[in-house]
Parts: C-alpha cells; structure tokens; sequence
C-alpha cells in the first residue's frame, strides 16, 4: 500500500477536514502524516477522531506491514488528560488521608480532621466548579474577560499556559 492510499484511509474518516501529502524521510521507512480535524483541538469531536483513528491503526498495520502510531499536540494533550484524571482521585486520597492522620495525632480528635478533610474536599470541588463554570461554560465570562468559553485544557507541560487560554490572551492584547 503506498502512502497516498494510507492517507485515502485517514481521510475517510468521519470528523477528518484534511490529511496532507506524507513526508517520508530519506531512507523512504517512515512516512508522517498531518491529519487535520473538522473541529477545534479541545471538543469532543476531536477526541472521538483520536480514538477512531487509533481504533483504526490495527487494520492499516495488517494492510501495510507498518506500524501506525497516532501522535501530535492534540493527541499527547489528550493522553495527558486521561493520566491527570485517572490519578486525580488517588492523589486527593492520599493528601487527604495523610492529613486526617497528622491532624488527627497532633489534635488527638476525629472531629477536627474530619472537618478539615471535609473543607478541603469542599473547596477544591468549588474551584474545580467555579473554572468550569467560567472558562467552560461562560457563566459570568464578560465579568473575567472572557470573550469565547471552550473546554478546558487540564494541564500544561512544561509550565506553559494551556494553547487556548494562551491563543485567547494573544488575541485580545495584540494589535
């Protein structure tokens, strides 16, 4: 199978606007393919595309004899995302584990733990609820600036700002 029919393949599928000509590197061993989205990097669509192309990859491997690897910013982004939220409840079990126990010895009390741990878990549910109310579902976004609401982006390597919070602070400052 040559690489224009791999990418007939990825374009095929439903959600893909685009797939560029393959690059292939000099040995002609591996092709990169640049499949482009119909929508946005952070909707669902978007990630529904990821997963059927990855769903897909096992067919074109046995009509290729190549292995196929779905990979990208938006893809990583997503991968990521599913890591952070499959960790995010035993990492607030551990925290809040750990601090009930401390709390508990240094007060010698049930009391004051609990209504530590409780308070915590309150608090980091109301941010959780307070970021996606604003930034996702625009309650209250003309009073944070907030010109278009879009799904959140749960973490930034390296430190960076999420792509689309940084894209809209760079759209609404530039001149």
């Amino acid at each position: 199978m040559e690489g224009h029919e791999v990418a007939q393949r990825f374009a095929a599928q439903d959600g893909v606007a685009s797939v560029a000509p393959p690059t292939v590197n000099p040995a002609g061993d591996t092709a990169l393919f640049n499949v482009i989205p119909a929508s946005g990097p952070g909707k669902a669509a978007t990630e529904d595309l990821v997963r059927s192309l990855r769903g897909s990859a096992g067919a074109l491997e046995k009509d290729t004899g190549s292995e196929i690897l779905i990979t990208g910013q938006t893809a990583l982004i997503i991968d990521f995302s599913h890591t952070l939220d499959k960790a995010l409840l035993p990492y607030l079990a551990l925290v809040v584990g750990l601090a009930f126990l401390l709390l508990m010895v240094v007060f010698r009390s049930l009391l004051v733990p609990f209504k530590a741990a409780l308070g915590f878990l309150l608090s980091v549910g109301a941010a959780l609820g307070a970021v996606v109310a604003v930034f996702q579902q625009g309650h209250l976004a003309g009073l944070f600036g907030i010109d278009q609401p879009g799904p959140i982006v749960r973490a930034a390597p390296g430190g960076r700002l999420p792509g689309g919070l940084w894209s809209g602070t760079r759209t609404r400052w530039d001149c």
